[in-house]
């Protein structure tokens, strides 16, 4: 067999399903720096009917809700649904490459779970820091539109607002 014939045949294979999950597989592990800048996640793909409890079911199937201790799901109040997105923070630096490998290239309802850092906010005292004052923890919000603390898988309080809440306001359609 020839050198070209064999080039061919490989880029054919490459061509099949089960070799693009492993080549974007493989293609987001390479996104796994060499220093881990956090225990911060955002993974994009998550079905936008679910909300947080859903993701909880999820990652408890897959092993790994005693390795998260805080979960926040976003979610358009206007549609009725989540915008896909998930923020989720690891109890340690090893855990955090773990929920990586775990969620990162998953297929839920047809999407493919995109694994990246959070780049804004790492870590949990930040994580509170951010959201204990923020409008979406006002007492008008449903509990599970709001970010959950675990601890061991379980719901922790969330610590209280610094300063007085305002009621979230709901934006018109197009802006």
């Amino acid at each position: 067999m020839s050198l070209s014939t064999i080039v061919k045949q490989t880029f054919r294979e490459l061509e099949d399903l089960h070799a693009k999950e492993v080549r974007e597989k493989l293609i987001s592990l390479r996104n796994l720096p060499t220093v881990v800048p956090g225990t911060t996640l955002c993974v994009f793909g998550w079905p936008a009917e679910w909300f947080a409890e859903d993701v909880l079911k999820t990652v408890e199937a897959w092993g790994c809700r005693g390795q998260i201790d805080f979960l926040y799901m976003p979610r358009d109040f206007r549609l009725g649904r989540s915008f896909g997105e998930c923020f989720f923070n690891a109890i340690s630096v090893d855990e955090v490459l773990s929920l990586w490998a775990k969620m990162d290239g998953k297929w839920l309802r047809g999407q493919q779970l995109r694994v990246h850092w959070a780049t804004k906010v790492q870590g949990l005292d930040a994580l509170i820091e951010k959201y204990r004052n923020f409008s979406i923890m006002h007492s008008s919000v449903p509990w599970d539109a709001k970010p959950l603390l675990l601890t061991d898988g379980l719901h922790t309080p969330f610590p209280p607002p610094t300063r007085k809440l305002t009621k979230p306001r709901l934006r018109p359609p197009g802006k």
